[in-house]
This record gives structure tokens, sequence and C-alpha cells, in this order.
């Protein structure tokens, strides 16, 4: 029974990004859920003992209220409460349930018939590392046979952006790992020192084979903020020693943003974009494509990536301040917004590739205090608890939540299965971390 729930924890972290495969993501969720309650509510002295934690209690607490503040929202607000609905069911419900089949996992783990841990950890990072792993085969044989470097390439799941947010995710894993083992913590991932470096390696270069701009940027971010784990209070080596690790984690991991600025021509006139992005009123190719694309004073078209986040970003401020209270949740609020305040109706479909705007502009101020409210809760918890005992769960779930945050002002992944796998993760993250504690204080 262990092993096949390990494997289909791992199934269910390969197919996540895989399109065309919600049926069967939404089947493997389903099985993992029922038969996961069942075992648990068996011996659920022991879930109990999770639920009497106060940061557990209180981060459940404020999930509760931001999902009674939506469904309000949906039903007195919303200028389209079907629509509303729909998102509120597809896109916070679903992504709920897998935050609850990653507490039950990882509540399975600390039962002695079950599987360990470590195991549940690896099964899901090999089923999530296999895509990187293919990527990183064909720009290899790409190489070798043809004699050129692929860039802007997803794999499997078909999209750079979309791969690019997995391995960044396993980036954050990996980097936990490491730190982790460099402060004396015994491992979590079931790999060799040797392997995990491998695997670093090959995540980089992962990296650079897509070609994302913004993960490139997200990844120095997440080496900035592991260096400074890393260095703090750190009495295993000398300040030398920390200086030089630090230093070779930042650089290394700014490697895939030289590269990108080095190949990647829309960083050559991000900044001659910005007051053309800002003429809104002048340019209209932001609300809809068929209006001309706007010119630098060469002639010459401004990037359309450039171009349109700096453009949506700037109205979809706008349409915040225009409308604080928010006009209904859901992943592609701008696209209303500018079918409402435009009269633009083929933009119904746009999303400002920015979660934190398309949600404030669909759910208000009042949803991006909450949220915040729980990410940082969040992260201060699991910086406490590193503070306490510096293990691989207190410092990936800093650097997974952190990431994903960080990534949502700039890109659309509150949303389809990023945000599941996001909060599925989150969840084992979570609940493994509580239960060291509970062992911890039992003990002491």
């Amino acid at each position: 029974m262990k092993e096949l729930f390990l494997f289909i924890a791992s199934l269910l972290s390969f197919v996540f990004s895989i399109p065309g495969t919600n049926a069967l993501r939404y089947f493997l969720g389903f099985v993992l859920l029922i038969s996961a309650s069942f075992m648990v509510f068996r011996k659920r002295e022991i879930f109990f003992g999770l639920l009497s934690n106060f940061a557990f209690k209180r981060i459940l607490q404020l999930l509760a209220a931001i999902t009674i503040y939506i469904l309000i929202h949906n039903i007195l607000i919303s200028h389209e409460i079907m629509w509303s609905m729909q998102a509120f069911k597809g896109h916070w419900i679903v992504p709920l349930l897998f935050f609850g089949v990653g507490i039950l996992l990882g509540t399975l783990s600390q039962l002695s018939n079950y599987y360990d841990h470590r195991n549940l950890v690896t099964a899901i990072f090999i089923g999530m590392f296999l895509h990187v792993l293919y990527i990183d085969l064909v720009a290899i044989n790409k190489l070798t046979q043809e004699d050129y470097l692929i860039t802007y390439y997803g794999g499997i799941t078909t999209s750079p952006v979309m791969a690019n947010y997995l391995t960044n995710a396993l980036f954050t894993i990996s980097i936990g790992e490491l730190i982790s083992r460099l402060k004396g913590c015994s491992k979590v991932l079931q790999i060799s020192n040797t392997v995990l470096y491998i695997v670093i390696a090959s995540l980089l270069f992962s990296v650079v084979i897509e070609g994302v701009r913004h993960g490139v940027i997200e990844l120095l971010v997440v080496s900035i903020i592991s260096a400074s784990l890393f260095l703090y209070k750190n009495n295993s080596f000398s300040k030398n020693i920390k200086l030089v690790l630090s230093a070779l984690i930042i650089v290394m991991m700014t490697l895939p943003l030289i590269y990108s600025m080095n190949y990647d021509k829309r960083w050559a006139k991000l900044l001659e974009t910005i007051p053309i992005a800002f003429e809104t009123e002048t340019h209209l190719f932001w609300q809809d494509h068929k209006k001309p694309i706007p010119k630098f004073d060469d002639g010459s078209d401004v990037s359309g990536s450039n171009y349109l986040r700096l453009a949506w970003a700037k109205k979809g401020v706008e349409y915040i301040i225009k409308n604080p209270i928010g006009i209904g949740f859901g992943r592609n609020a701008f696209g209303h917004a500018i079918q409402m305040y435009e009269g633009v109706d083929s933009a119904r479909g746009y999303h400002a590739h920015s979660s934190l705007i398309d949600l404030t502009i669909g759910a208000g101020l009042a949803f991006l205090f909450l949220w915040m409210l729980f990410i940082i809760y969040i992260v201060v918890y699991f910086f406490k608890s590193y503070r306490e005992n510096p293990n691989f769960y207190a410092i990936t779930g800093l650097l997974f939540t952190s990431a994903f945050f960080l990534r949502s002002i700039v890109d659309s992944n509150m949303r389809d299965h990023v945000f599941q796998q996001f909060f599925f993760f989150l969840g084992v993250l979570l609940a493994l971390q509580v239960f060291m504690q509970l062992k911890k204080s039992e003990s002491a």
C-alpha cells in the first residue's frame, strides 16, 4: 500500500504540468484524497495533534476567511455571478482540495506502517524532475546533432513558462536540501551529494533552455534569500568559507540571467518601451490586438511582450483604483474590466500577466490584503521554524512560498494546475514542518 501511495503522488506530480491531463490529474487527486482521508481517520489522533498547533490552525483560519470572503463577494458584488462562481470552484476550491491532499499525505508519513516522510518528498521531487530531465536531454541532443542550443523550449509541458514554473520550484527544493545539509541536518531527498549537485546543474541548464526572463530574475532573488539563510547564525563554517559558498550560490544562479541578457533581444529596448507602453490612450494595441502595434522612433515595432506587460500593469492599477471593491473573482478579471470600461468585447478573455493585478481587479483590495496576510504568515512561520531548527522543511517552505509569491507579481501563476501544484506541495511542507515541531516538543 505504501508503494502505491508514493507512486500515485509521484505520478500526480508528473502529470500536473502536462496539458490535456485534467481528468487524470483529478482522478489521481481524488484517489489520494479519499484513500488518505480514510487512513488518517483511522488514526485521527495524529491529525488532531496537527490541528493542535497554533500556526497550523491560524493558516487554516486565514484560508477559511479568504474562501468565505470570495463567496460573499461573488454573490453580492460580482458583475457576473456565474462566471465568478465557476472561477471560485475551479481556481480556488480545487487548489484547496489539493492542499488537503498534501496535508493528508504528510500526515500518513507519520504512521509507522506507511512510508517515511523523506520517501514522500523524494517521490514528488522525482515526478517533477522528469520534466526537466526531458528538456535537458532534448537540448543536448540538438546541440550534439545540429550544433545549436535551443531556447524558449518547454518540453512535455509545451510551454516554456509552464516548464519554468516547475524548474524554479525544483530549485527551491534542491537549494533547501543543499543548505540543510550544509547546516548539518540529515538529508531528506534520498540522493547523494554528488547527484544533488548534478540535479542543480541540470536545473540551471533547463532555465537557460526555457529562456523565460521572469524566471531568471526569480532565480536570482531566490539565490540571495538562500545565501542569507545560509549565513544566518551559521557557526559550522569560518567567515571566509561562508562568504565564498554564499557568493558561489548567487553567482551560480546568476548565470542564466547573464545568458538571457546577452541572447534575448527583448532586454535591449525594455527601458525605451516604458514611455510608449504608458501612453495607453494613444496606443490601443493593449486592449485590441487588431489595432496597430506601437513603433519606436526608428520605425521598428516594439516587442509585444515588453509593451503588453507594461501597458497591462498600468491599466490594471488604474482599474483597481477606479473600483477598489472589485468586479468579481476570476482569473481573467482584467479582460472583463477592459470589456466594462473600454467597450472591447474581444478582450474578455485577457489576463494582466500578473495574478495579483488580475485577482485584485476581481475580488478587490480586501482580497489582496487577506492573501498578503496569508503569504506573510506562512513565510514568517517557516522563518521562525528555521531559526529554531534549520531543517529542510523550514528552508524549502520559506523559499517555495516566497518564490511563488514573487512570481505572482509578474505572471499569472495563481490559476489552473500551477496553483493546484503550489497548494499541494505547500500542504506537504507545512504538515511535515508542524510534525517535526511536535516531535521536538514531545522529546524536550
